[in-house]
């Protein structure tokens, strides 16, 4: 599997109650893992994209590229006009 950051860090920040039900929705559709672990005493959670996770991201930036496509085709069109 592949670990990595979900969210990019944004400006201003994200609030922390957003970033956390964009991340349980992930978990409830069992697109991310998550384990804890106590650090400096404190827990703190891990996410990690999961199998079906990567293949729902797959799937996303392939439609994501055939949207890119379609726009550039029509901005062609729209130049030829």
């Amino acid at each position: 599997m592949i670990s990595f950051s979900l969210l990019p860090q944004t400006y201003p920040p994200l609030a922390d109650i957003i970033r956390n039900n964009i991340l349980t929705r992930l978990k409830e559709r069992c697109l991310v893992s998550v384990r804890n672990e106590i650090f400096d005493g404190r827990t703190r959670r891990y996410f990690q994209l999961s199998d079906k996770g990567e293949l729902f991201l797959e799937a996303m930036l392939k439609d994501w590229d055939q949207v890119v496509i379609s726009f550039n085709e029509a901005q062609e069109i729209s130049k030829n006009q």
